[in-house]
């Protein structure tokens, strides 16, 4: 899961788009498709943490996924146990 706030959508297209110049075929049009990404990061609602499966956004249908399709939701739990051990090392 990867989301950005309002205040990081410049700092953010900027990034994607310095790197995807890097590849010949993106180089023209890397300004737009960053912009895309971007769109598809941005997280309006934030983050809370729900006990059976730790941190999700109400945003992009994550609750709807983690309630409806068992993989997605054992993923979504693997991915936090992951993140709170990165966290913690730290």
């Amino acid at each position: 899961m990867v989301g950005i706030s309002e205040k990081d959508i410049e700092s953010t297209k900027a990034l994607i788009s310095k790197n995807l110049k890097l590849i010949p075929e993106f180089i023209i049009q890397s300004d737009y498709i960053a912009k895309l990404i971007v769109n598809g990061l941005i997280m309006r609602e934030g983050f809370y943490k729900n006990p059976e499966v730790g941190i999700i956004n109400n945003q992009n249908h994550s609750v709807r996924n983690i309630e409806q399709y068992p993989d997605y939701k054992a993923s979504v739990i693997r991915l936090n146990k992951i993140l709170k051990i990165t966290t913690n090392k730290t």
